[in-house]
Order: structure tokens, then sequence, then C-alpha cells
């Protein structure tokens, strides 16, 4: 019981008061690579979990199911980084969105990344 509310008290601190949760990975491509890594990795979850992405300008809208957690989120590819916001999945989800997403969009803006 401690253990379980000490989880969910840490993990509530990621989450903003809007019920969103910040994603935040920096790079070190100019942005039209930093853009063509993340639709790599988006295109990646289209074919894998069928996730739909737009993009207007640099901005990529990000909706579906990964893993059989819901995704909706905005990130912004930027000079140095790629970031946004993620809908909040809850307190049971929370830790494992924010990893995924985040060691996903490290891995893709990994510079020695290549795609198989």
């Amino acid at each position: 019981m401690i253990v379980l509310s000490v989880v969910l008290a840490s993990s509530s601190a990621i989450a903003q008061e809007d019920n969103k949760m910040l994603i935040d990975v920096p790079h070190q491509h100019s942005k039209s690579d930093a853009v063509a890594r993340a639709k790599m990795l988006f295109d990646y979850w289209h074919q894998r979990y069928g996730v739909e992405t737009t993009w207007d300008g640099d901005t990529a809208h990000v909706i579906g199911r990964v893993m059989g957690i819901d995704i909706n989120a905005v990130l912004v590819v930027g000079e140095d980084r790629i970031g946004g916001a993620a809908d909040d999945p809850g307190p049971f989800f929370r830790g494992l969105a924010r990893s995924y997403i985040t060691k996903k969009l490290q891995k893709y803006m990994h510079p020695q990344y290549r795609e198989p």
C-alpha cells in the first residue's frame, strides 16, 4: 500500500494541471533532419499500430493507440529539441506512456540511429 501511494504521488508530478504530460527530447540534428527522423517514428507507429499523424509545418498531431495506451499528442520539432504535450492517460499508465514516448523519440533522435 505504501509503495503504491508513493508511486502514484510521484507519477502525478509528471502530469500538468490540465491533464497533459510534457515531452521534451533534445536532438543534435538540423530541424529538417529532426523532422525526417520524427516522421520515421510516426510511420513506424502507423504501420505497427495504426496511429495517425498530421503535420502543420514543424508541428505533429499524433492520435492513436500504442501498446494499449491511447496517445493524443502535439509535438513540435525545434532547432535543438522535439517536445510538446500529450493527454495524460491517468495515474496507472502515466509513467509507462511518458517513458515509452520519450524513449522512442530518444532512439530516433540519436545521432547513430539508422532506419533498418
